[in-house]
């Protein structure tokens, strides 16, 4: 499956059911009601037992649709969970991704049902591929946000879609709407019943009974074509004798047939059959295995050496009892829904509630020992344990972790009593934990002050108070770090990473990101680097460093790279981390990676190079932190504009806007402001960039963690707007940023911000505007990005020509200036033929005068240039003088230098 989300679903949900060895073929019906085959939905409306699943399985098989087949249940009341499994339903199919969907279903707030059924529309219409989306069960939804974006697909239903819903009773969607607009076919009871025709080659053919005619046709009339009844009625019958008695016996109605056929049909059955199939019908799926370790303390052991779960499976298949294969491999089954019912009814009054209590534990305690974590909470909250439910999260929580399961997580304990949570301090931080994944950070503060204040009314072992006070720290950390509080957040991570247990490692993996940024914050850099690296080193004996812990000790790398503004470094570990959290299957740390990988390309000006690194994750195959996506959305959007797709970047501008309100993220909200205003900027709307620009609040100052950051921006605007009272206001502003970079060690930030306040200064302080220039350059140059000063417009293309540089610094210009002018460039003609246009500042160099430089730089002299070239040593002097004033130098070795950098000359031949 394309994304990591799909892994936790339940393959055995998406799997038709296979249609039972004694089945007959409706080919009638299905000629009749060609699923598919009319209108954009179909409804398939009958008690249970009347087969109504078989049916939409022959009769969509015979079309050419893509088939996808979603079994629900009762754990399937959550919008999230029903629409992750829609997803993977329709990629099951082989159709394709619903990427778009994927891409707002792990979101911390999902949008409106509405929205999503538009989101799902869209995706499947884009798929291209005729689909039969079967929702079997239907009858299981009670959650009325589902009914709210199902009856959106059903009333703006994309041209390649054909909804069939499947349900014991009229589901609450707009039904009759579609009805009046000729658009729904219904299958309902009368048309699915037997008729006496079937009912006989059921009997008789099907399962092999001896019965005659008449019996059959008066078993058919008793059930009313019942196809369930007649299947127990076969069932319950031995002989002909015993069917005589059965029929004879058998009361009038369908209800009351049901209940008498199941009693004949357990009464038919080996005790040890019996048994099992009493204590099985509370597995929403079983197996083998896990039959023998729910029976293991039930059964006497005279009775388990009788019937092990091997033999139970054979039996319940070969008898026909009602049982469904949910995989191609014949590993996993469940009961036919009605059958399964009966079953758990007669068993209530078989067992007592301690046995049944302890069947759940035990089904529990199997499914978690394979890490199916979401049917083992299930089992103890339908026997009404929610404080084992809630045991059994805590229990396992690092393993949940581990794996990144923070949607599931969310879900899990949104299903436990509030109460129950409120009084426990280990689901308190838990809450918060998955609070700061989703961004957010105010909600989360709340929930770490409740625990706080929990924890010091209950008693706690000393291994889960040290662990929980842990995760205070590590929750904690952050907030003092984007304070800049450096000191206090570098104490609060070591002091994490000293309370939290080894098997921590998601935990332990984000106090080495925090510990990392905190010592880089205090300027202690190589510091910084050792103890990630460290950590990067397994204890002896203990193997590798699992992922979930490598993959953020490297993230940790990268954010230094990042803050240091060194693109080459930080391309190679966001491509580590990307590799390593893909393997892994980790969405969340994988969304990272590609942030820190596209970034560095878009600091190095490879703009395509960026997009495509961005293709897979905004096209949905990874998505698991709401603020790196709208990040890559940002990064991806730039590029589009510079690269003159305007339209492009507006799309990424309401694609950043609708993720912040879906999320209900107030930080992240003024991110979509900052970013719509950048591209207003950069596609000339300068009123509507100051709109934003005027009433943003850049302070308190925070050390910036991504590519995209909107304090600068607010600057770059006030100076496009050149009034003297936004001039004050960002020279204001940049001073106070400066200042804050220098305090906070971040050179990124100190660079971007230097060059944005020379573009300031250099109207009214020259000296002191090219001061800022000429440091920025001499920080930057050791990384050598490029974008940074692209994005502060051509005039800075020209003061940088005026700078008085010496060696790899002024060739680092020239190679800046290059970009200036390919990106004003309208032709792909040969460098050495195009002149240095008006974007770099630099006149075009004539051809001779580059045949001069390059001889130049080959350390000719004059005399030496004029042999070469049948020119005197004056008209050599000549072009030199022109060759120097062009290129804003001095000299020859500053006009080499800068050349190469311009990419005049090519750097290998050219230079000695």
């Amino acid at each position: 499956m394309p994304h990591s989300s799909l892994d936790s679903v339940i393959a055995a949900k998406l799997h038709p059911p296979d249609a039972p060895e004694d089945a007959i073929a409706r080919t009638a019906l299905c000629t009749a009601f060609p699923v598919g085959a009319r209108g954009d939905a179909t409804l398939v409306c009958a008690p249970a037992g009347y087969g109504k699943s078989s049916f939409v399985m022959e009769s969509a098989s015979a079309s050419e649709r893509h088939l996808a087949w979603l079994s629900l249940d009762a754990a399937d009341n959550d919008l999230r969970r029903f629409l992750l499994y829609v997803c993977a339903a329709i990629d099951r199919s082989g159709a394709g991704a619903c990427t778009e969907l994927l891409n707002s279903i792990v979101l911390p707030t999902l949008p409106a049902p509405e929205k999503l059924g538009e989101i799902l529309a869209h995706d499947v219409e884009s798929l291209d591929e005729a689909i039969t989306l079967v929702l079997d069960d239907y009858q299981q939804i009670s959650d009325p946000a589902i009914h709210e974006l199902v009856s959106a697909l059903l009333l703006r239903p994309p041209r390649n879609l054909h909804a069939v819903i499947v349900s014991r009773r009229d589901p609450p969607l707009p039904m009759q709407v579609l009805r009046a607009r000729g658009r729904l076919m219904e299958v309902r009871a009368q048309r699915l019943a037997f008729t006496s025709d079937e009912a006989l080659l059921f009997l008789q053919h099907g399962m092999g009974r001896t019965v005659s005619a008449a019996w059959v046709l008066r078993v058919n009339t008793i059930t009313e074509g019942w196809p369930a009844g007649l299947r127990l009625a076969g069932l319950a019958v031995e002989d002909a004798a015993r069917a005589e008695d059965l029929v004879g016996r058998m009361p009038q109605g369908t209800s009351e047939a049901r209940d008498y056929l199941l009693h004949e049909v357990l009464r038919s059955c080996a005790p040890p059959l019996r048994r099992y199939l009493l204590l099985m019908s509370f597995l929403d799926r079983f197996c083998a295995p896990l039959c023998d370790a729910v029976v293991a303390e039930l059964e006497d052991p005279d009775e388990i050496q009788v019937l092990s779960g091997d033999a139970f499976v054979r039996q319940a298949r070969s008898s026909g009892l009602f049982t469904i294969a949910l995989d191609g491999r014949g590993d996993w089954f469940r009961f036919h829904h009605l059958f399964q019912w009966m079953l758990q009814q007669e068993a209530r009054a078989h067992f007592t509630p301690e046995q049944l209590l302890r069947l759940h534990r035990r089904a529990a305690g199997w499914l978690v020992e394979r890490k199916l974590y979401d049917e083992a909470i299930q089992q103890l909250l339908f026997a009404e344990q929610p404080e084992e439910a809630a045991e059994l999260i805590i229990r396992h929580r690092h393993a949940i972790m581990g794996r990144e399961q923070w949607h599931e997580l969310d879900g899990w304990l949104r299903r436990l009593p509030d109460e129950l949570a409120e009084r426990r301090p280990e689901l308190l931080l838990l809450r918060a934990r998955w609070l700061r994944t989703a961004g957010s950070r105010t909600e989360m503060e709340a929930v770490l002050q409740r625990a706080e204040a929990l924890m010091r009314t209950v008693k706690l072992s000393e291994d889960v108070e040290r662990e929980l006070r842990g995760s205070m720290e590590s929750l904690r950390c952050y907030e003092l770090y984007m304070q800049g509080q450096g000191e206090r957040s570098l104490a609060s991570a070591r002091r994490a990473l000293e309370l939290l247990p080894t098997e921590d490692l998601a935990e332990r993996g984000f106090a080495y990101i925090m510990l990392a940024g905190s010592l880089h914050m205090l300027g202690r850099l190589s510091e910084a680097k050792a103890v990630l690296q460290a950590a990067l080193v397994a204890p002896a004996g203990l193997g590798e460093v699992p992922p979930v812990l490598r993959t953020r000790i490297l993230a940790a790398h990268g954010f230094l790279f990042l803050m240091q503004g060194e693109p080459t470094a930080l391309q190679s570990m966001g491509r580590e981390v990307l590799r390593t959290g893909r393997e892994a299957g980790l969405s969340e740390i994988t969304v990272v990676g590609l942030h820190l990988e596209a970034a560095a390309h878009y600091e190095r000006n490879e703009l395509v190079a960026a997009r495509d690194v961005l293709a897979g994750s905004l096209g949905g195959r990874t998505i698991g932190n709401a603020e790196y996506e709208a990040q890559n959305l940002i990064v991806d959007g730039l590029a589009q504009q510079e690269l003159g797709d305007a339209s492009g970047a507006l799309h990424a501008v309401r694609r950043v806007r609708e993720l912040a309100l879906a999320v209900g993220n107030a930080s992240l909200q003024s991110f979509a402001a900052a970013f719509a205003a950048d591209v207003a900027l950069r596609q000339g709307h300068i009123a509507e960039a100051m709109e934003w620009a005027m009433g943003y609040e850049a302070e308190p100052f925070t050390p910036p963690h991504a590519e995209f950051w909107p304090t600068l921006v607010q600057a770059r605007i006030l100076i496009a707007d050149g009034s003297r009272r936004s001039l004050k206001r960002a020279a204001r502003l940049l001073d106070g940023y400066v200042t804050f970079a220098e305090c906070v060690h971040h050179r990124r930030a100190l660079v971007e911000a230097l060059a944005t306040r020379a573009l300031l200064r250099f109207d009214t302080d020259e000296q002191a505007g090219r001061a800022d220039l000429e440091r920025a350059i001499v920080l930057a140059e050791p990384g050598r990005s490029i974008r940074l000063f692209l994005d502060l417009g051509p005039r800075l293309g020209r003061l940088l020509n005026s700078l008085d540089l010496e060696g790899d610094r002024l060739r680092y210009v020239g190679e800046i200036l290059a970009a200036f002018r390919e990106q004003g460039r309208e032709d792909a003609a040969p460098r050495e033929q195009t002149a240095v246009g008006d974007t770099s500042g630099i006149d075009a160099l004539s051809k001779r005068e580059v045949q001069v430089l390059r001889l130049m730089a080959q350390r000719l002299s004059n005399k030496e240039i004029g042999e070469k070239l049948f020119i005197s040593d004056v008209t050599v002097k000549r072009h030199t003088a022109n060759i120097y004033e062009k290129l804003g130098v001095h000299g020859r070795q500053q006009a080499v230098a800068k050349a190469l950098g311009l990419g005049i000359l090519s750097g290998s031949g050219d230079a000695a």
